[in-house]
């Protein structure tokens, strides 16, 4: 368990670390001496923009299926909560006959 939060932890550095970086190039390089069709710099800002908009698809489609998964298991507990206390036998209430 503990090499899995390790990977994790690994996973999520690159992650900043590419989105942050990927931001600074392009904001860096935004302002630059376009040399015609065919810039590297050109192609290379194009990149980072498709990579940037890739990873918010994938940030958001993880919170909302995290937002699923999150609203099942309240659900659930609501549903165990709301069975396992209403039945007068389970509360031990004794009826005077």
């Amino acid at each position: 368990m503990n090499q899995k939060k390790w990977i994790l932890l690994v996973v999520s550095i690159c992650f900043v670390l590419a989105t942050v970086f990927s931001t600074s190039f392009a904001f860096s390089y935004l302002i630059h001496d376009c040399c015609g069709a065919n810039c590297s710099t050109c192609v290379q800002i194009e990149t980072v923009q498709n990579l940037l908009k890739s990873l918010k698809t994938l940030v958001i489609a993880k919170v909302l299926v995290a937002f699923a998964f999150m609203c099942i298991h309240i659900l659930k507990l609501f549903h165990l909560f709301f069975t396992y206390i209403s039945t007068l036998h389970l509360l031990k209430i004794q009826f005077n006959n």
